[in-house]
């Protein structure tokens, strides 16, 4: 007898909101990589995210996840934070985005310098 066995470990929630409209929308059972994908079929165009919430299970943004996401302004990680790895230009493109705090367990993959990721809470 075959047994499928249904890891809940590895899906979370997203929450996020869109230009022009503050109520929160969720994406359920995200796997805990994300990618431009994750939002595909929610978010009509990746430059209306405003907000981000990363859930705490999601291990890894990957390269190029919000890029053209031009009025996100907000990325929050959930404590207790499983993240350990953020792609090179994640957030490139994203020039509303002021500031970010990134969990210390994080490694940051970039050797391109407009990745618009710092180690420090603000970006430059």
């Amino acid at each position: 007898m075959n047994k499928f066995i249904f890891d809940l470990q590895r899906f979370a929630t997203i929450k996020y909101t869109v230009w022009g409209d503050s109520t929160e929308k969720e994406i359920p059972n995200v796997d805990t990589t994300i990618n431009s994908d994750t939002f595909k079929n929610n978010v009509e165009d990746l430059s209306e995210l405003t907000a981000v919430t990363i859930p705490q299970e999601v291990v890894e943004i990957v390269s190029n996840t919000f890029v053209g996401c031009s009025n996100l302004n907000s990325i929050t990680f959930e404590a207790g934070s499983k993240l350990e790895k953020i792609g090179e230009a994640a957030f490139y493109g994203c020039n509303s985005l002021e500031s970010i705090t990134i969990p210390a367990s994080v490694t940051i993959t970039s050797t391109n310098k407009d990745t618009k990721i710092k180690r420090q809470s603000n970006l430059r």
